[in-house]
């Protein structure tokens, strides 16, 4: 979803796993993924999402201690 601003706040929900860290990671208009930073929080501000088109899809992953969730899309 897009603030005021027209940021995109991705959100999701919280690993049933304590003390996880997600990776967030867009697609860019070309296909490829740009990681967008690390956070214990379950959600991002993409400040730099494209303006003016519909918000790109996102993937998320949990990590813990070198191990890595599946990525979660925000497309599906």
């Amino acid at each position: 979803m897009r603030d005021t601003r027209g940021d995109v706040l991705v959100l999701w929900a919280a690993s049933a796993t304590a003390d996880v860290e997600y990776r967030v990671s867009r697609r860019g208009p070309d296909g490829r993924w740009q990681v967008l930073g690390s956070t214990d929080a379950t959600s991002m501000d993409d400040r730099s999402a494209p303006v003016g088109v519909e918000p790109p899809v996102y993937a998320v992953a949990a990590t813990l201690r070198g191990r890595t969730s599946m990525e979660a899309y925000s497309e599906s």
